[in-house]
């Protein structure tokens, strides 16, 4: 599996054709899928199947034949990606290969590879490929630049008519659903895979993803998507977001600035209510 190097001059290019490459991958296990560990990380699990080892290597090595010098940062720890992840180029790649492992292992169309190229703490180019038959959608984006579907313009609704907003965390959506309810949300936490999320928002399918934390190969793909389509992403705060290898922010994918504001209030509202019942107890 080799790729001309006169397709990789342009980084955006680069990623897409690393994304048809690793779904290759991705594609040829599915429905055969086999566990290869889970992880634990604090509380939270997470599985890691021979496609997440086997795609990943495959992307990296596209990378390094095209840039031995690109720093990495990919969600499976391998020989290859600890190799990567001690460079000192000035491009550092977010990678990750199976986002969505539960549901891809499950035999769902929810899951896809995402790769980003960041640069300077900021997102540069992005890709969201999601392989399955039933969804085939192919998510490209370049800051400045805008974004596409299939190499068509995508551009987010406005306003948008839906009112679904993607929840991450048990613990988060508990709290969190009845307050969004309330106010004529529709809370949902699934399917849970963060760039089946991001792009609904993207194509306006769905409001916002509210990320409470984060790793950053999960999300910068996914947020530099929906900020070219015309969406509005911020941390909790509302501050924009600096990306990097130890970069792990709380944040807000919205289908707007005005829909991010009051999502962000609500957020307050659920804090100061959560911390108002442990000062209770």
């Amino acid at each position: 599996m080799e790729m001309d190097p006169r397709d990789v001059d342009d980084e955006l290019h680069f990623l897409e054709q690393a994304a048809y490459l690793s779904c290759e991958i991705i594609q040829s296990y599915f429905g055969k899928v086999q566990l290869e560990r889970k992880e634990l990380s604090g509380n939270r699990s997470s599985t890691v199947t021979k496609a997440d080892i086997a795609t990943q290597d495959v992307a990296l090595g596209l990378l390094r034949e095209c840039d031995r010098t690109a720093r990495v940062y990919a969600e499976e720890d391998s020989r290859l990606a600890r190799m990567l992840a001690n460079n000192t180029g000035k491009d550092l790649y977010y990678l990750d290969p199976i986002d969505g492992t539960n549901e891809y292992a499950a035999g769902t169309p929810f899951y896809g590879f995402c790769m980003a190229r960041v640069r300077d703490g900021k997102v540069r180019d992005s890709v969201i490929l999601h392989p399955h038959p039933d969804l085939r959608e192919l998510f490209l984006a370049r800051a400045g630049d805008g974004a596409t579907l299939n190499h068509k313009p995508l551009h987010t609704p406005q306003p948008c008519a839906t009112r679904v907003v993607y929840v991450q965390r048990r613990s988060l959506f508990k709290d969190l659903a009845p307050i969004l309810t309330e106010h004529g949300y529709e809370p949902s936490k699934t399917p849970k895979c963060s760039t089946y999320q991001f792009t609904r928002v993207a194509k306006g399918d769905a409001l916002a993803v509210i990320m409470p934390s984060t790793r950053p190969y999960d999300v910068g793909p996914g947020c530099l998507i929906v900020e070219e389509a015309g969406g509005y992403v911020r941390d909790m705060n509302g501050e924009t977001i600096s990306w990097g290898e130890d970069k792990n922010p709380a944040l807000i994918a919205a289908a707007s600035k005005e829909e991010f504001e009051k999502l962000a209030a609500l957020m307050k509202t659920s804090r100061e209510s959560c911390s108002g019942k442990e000062n209770k107890e």
